[in-house]
């Protein structure tokens, strides 16, 4: 009889998916289920072989509600034809995002590829987990991944982790909600997704926002609740979306704060002389914060209100200057003005006024938004370019914490080593190509001497 019930238990154990006693790895108890190591944390399989068979037969509509654990997930994809990576993350992800607290795709871009793992919350633990490798017959939890815990307390601590891990290699990590970003790409040696119609470098964030944030946000901006729209906004993507749906002007409205300030407020001053320069002149553009709150800006402008939204959020932000050579080879006083950031170790262009027109102009200068090893590099690129409307006569790149502040004077069309650029006192120019430079001291440096008698339309 004794017998008999130690078979039966066997018995039993084979049908409900060959669920054995957990051990423990990284600290925390496993199960070995068909072979693979899976986190007892993250529940047992609910399938005898013959369940898993009759999935089979079932749409996926009809599968995803048979399936409630990773572990089943799993199984059922287990001595099936696995396409790739990708195809894998999806498929459990689709079968299991409803069933536990919280569920990501971890994307890690290293040499060129893209591998995904899955990170699914239990018991308030977020678990990392490589489903893919452990289907390639790799039994280990976290196989060939070095990291020192499997569990985290936060999905950031565990890409910190992973971070760690590839510390010898150029590697971005981030997370992406389930189903998020499904159209990433490689194009340049750099990682990009489409969001809203428009282009995106990995490196600029991924989407943190619902459009009811952004409805909020718009209604706090209103309200003239500005550090508020600004601590919420974290990623680039967030940003050009926010201001889009405001209707916010880009390119249009004015350029000097003049016309709306009380007389000698707005210029910009040398000690205690107003500065002028015989043959051009000198603008003082309204700040980022009067740029949101008037919803409209030149290019100068909305450089200032992307500096003043990411000047602590990436670990460099400044501001490039650049002025071209027209048709007959002449150079005009016509500018324009965009943004340069440091972020993972490298330096970016970005062009606040064209991507708050909606304007995706990756394919015409795809190869300016690429990253650069250095500044100089990344000057070096932008010079020998025609960006934004021909060939680069002069061009600066600066940093300086505060609005955009900047004149020009003009003596020589033809030769731009004979003019002069104006900037703020305090600016660290970091490359300046083709033109000389001075320094001006603005009567208002700081975004709350800017928003002072700002009056709106």
């Amino acid at each position: 009889m004794k017998s008999k019930i130690i078979l039966l238990i066997v018995i039993l154990l084979v049908l409900c998916g060959c669920n054995s006693k957990p051990a423990v790895r990284f600290g925390e108890e496993v199960m070995v289920v068909d072979d693979m190591e899976i986190p007892a944390a993250l529940g047992e399989s609910q399938f005898s072989d013959q369940d898993l068979q009759n999935l089979g037969s079932l749409t996926d509509l009809e599968r995803k509600e048979k399936i409630k654990t990773y572990a089943d997930a799993i199984r059922y994809l287990n001595n099936k034809i696995i396409l790739d990576n990708k195809s894998v993350i999806d498929q459990i992800s689709s079968y299991i995002i409803d069933d536990y607290d919280d569920a990501k795709t971890i994307n890690i871009f290293s040499n060129d590829t893209l591998y995904y793992l899955l990170s699914i919350k239990a018991d308030d633990k977020y678990y990392l987990l490589d489903p893919y490798t452990s289907l390639q017959g790799n039994k280990e939890w976290l196989y060939d991944i070095n990291v020192d815990s499997g569990s985290f307390s936060s999905v950031d601590s565990m890409i910190e982790s992973l971070k760690a891990a590839y510390s010898d290699e150029n590697v971005y990590i981030f997370a992406t909600n389930i189903g998020q970003l499904n159209n990433l790409r490689i194009d340049s040696n750099e990682l990009f997704y489409s969001y809203k119609g428009y282009d995106y470098l990995i490196t600029y964030g991924t989407p943190q926002l619902s459009d009811r944030d952004i409805e909020d946000l718009i209604n706090k901006m209103n309200e003239g609740d500005y550090e508020t729209v600004r601590n919420s906004i974290c990623t680039i993507p967030d940003f050009i979306n926010l201001f889009i749906s405001s209707g916010f002007k880009p390119n249009e409205g004015i350029v000097s704060t003049s016309e709306y300030r009380g007389p000698n407020v707005g210029h910009i001053y040398y000690g205690d002389e107003g500065y002028t320069i015989e043959g051009g002149r000198i603008e003082y553009t309204i700040s980022g914060v009067e740029s949101m709150i008037l919803k409209e800006g030149q290019c100068d402008s909305t450089a200032s209100l992307f500096h003043y939204f990411f000047k602590d959020r990436f670990d460099e932000v400044g501001y490039v200057l650049i002025h071209c050579f027209d048709s007959n080879k002449v150079f005009g006083y016509a500018c324009h003005a965009i943004n340069y950031f440091k972020t993972n170790n490298k330096y970016y262009l970005f062009s606040p006024s064209y991507a708050l027109t909606g304007d995706n102009a990756w394919e015409a200068h795809k190869d300016l938004w690429a990253g650069a090893d250095s500044i100089e590099e990344l000057a070096q690129r932008l010079y020998d370019s025609e960006y934004p409307t021909g060939k680069v006569a002069a061009l600066m790149l600066f940093e300086y914490d505060g609005s955009l502040a900047s004149g020009r004077a003009f003596n020589d069309k033809t030769d731009p080593s004979k003019n002069i650029i104006t900037l703020p006192e305090g600016s660290d120019v970091k490359v300046c190509y083709g033109i000389g430079y001075d320094f001006i001291k603005p009567m208002h440096s700081t975004e709350e001497d800017h928003i002072i008698g700002v009056q709106t339309k």
